[in-house]
């Protein structure tokens, strides 16, 4: 278990988003830690093979083959 310190704006908006949600603030506030780190981890994924793209290591479909493979 962690302790955050946020402001106390923060904390009243997340009481508000908690209670509409039926969910505790710790809740709310590991959902939304989950998701961003979630997010980051799909970015860094992108950026690696954005990465090998440029380096060769792996090719990249022109837009017009993707939806031509995928009929539409």
């Amino acid at each position: 278990m962690a302790t955050v310190e946020i402001s106390q704006d923060l904390a009243d908006l997340a009481s508000k988003q908690a209670t509409l949600k039926g969910v505790t603030i710790a809740q709310l506030v590991s959902d939304a830690i989950l998701e961003y780190i979630s997010e980051q981890q799909a970015i860094d994924r992108a950026e690696e093979v954005m990465e090998r793209i440029a380096r060769g290591e792996e090719d990249a479909l022109p837009w017009t083959d993707v939806k031509a493979e995928l009929g539409l």
